[in-house]
């Protein structure tokens, strides 16, 4: 699948869409769901189950993934994206912060030590995701504007959860999205690094076409997804 040009160009120069960034509805007879394969075993499934209990009639078909779609040719009705939302076509509400942390296990800083700058950051062992629509690794992004990506990773993965396993288990150092990074680090099994290097917080937006009337089924999965998201940094 692909993005349609004037997507592609709303998105230059903003946040990459990393970890969000194939979340579409499709509003039919039932509702069609393909999102990021991390919030969708978490977040989301637990958030519309209450919504799916109230509304017997509604269907909702779940597919996982981190492919971006095709906003116009897929007749995609509810998506979810970062950075900012400068395309007309669509109307927009911001949900949540989307921020990045530099973290290790708490095990693997003991035995190396915790770094002191970004240099000694990136000697060390480090974790790096490909992102499958490019077949290529995010960068690790800075505050500064830099953006790296290792030379000589110790571990390699498509899959933000097998990423985020590999750091708890110490393999090595990684960027981490909030909705992965936060809980692991309330619960002691990673610690942060060098926050003050940390690039700045985006904004995770719910997005659907601008279109009217806006059938019921999608003004309540969207209002729904909204509120699901917006505690996304907090689980």
């Amino acid at each position: 699948m692909r993005l349609d040009d004037a997507f592609v160009s709303a998105c230059e120069g903003c946040f990459p869409l990393r970890y969000f960034m194939a979340f579409e509805v499709r509003a039919r007879t039932d509702c069609r769901i393909d999102e990021p394969s991390v919030l969708g075993r978490s977040l989301i499934i637990r958030g519309l189950a209450p919504i799916l209990a109230a509304h017997p009639g509604l269907t909702v078909d779940l597919r996982l993934s981190e492919v971006l779609a095709d906003v116009v040719d897929e007749q995609i009705d509810i998506g979810v994206r970062i950075g900012p939302m400068r395309d007309s076509r669509f109307v927009a509400r911001a949900v949540s912060t989307a921020s990045l942390h530099f973290v290790g296990a708490p095990g693997l800083v003991r035995r190396l030590g915790r770094p002191t700058s970004k240099d000694t950051l990136l000697r060390g062992p480090l974790t790096i995701l490909i992102d499958r629509n490019t077949g290529r690794p995010w960068p690790w992004m800075f505050k500064d504007g830099e953006q790296i990506v290792p030379a000589r990773p110790a571990f390699i993965t498509d899959d933000p959860q097998a990423e985020c396993e590999a750091v708890v288990a110490g393999i090595g150092y990684a960027q981490l999205p909030g909705h992965l990074a936060m809980p692991l680090l309330r619960d002691g099994l990673l610690t942060s690094l060098l926050d003050r290097l940390r690039p700045a917080a985006s904004t995770l937006y719910v997005y659907r076409p601008h279109r009217t009337p806006v059938p019921a089924r999608v003004r309540l999965l969207f209002d729904a997804l909204c509120g699901i998201l917006a505690v996304c940094e907090d689980v």
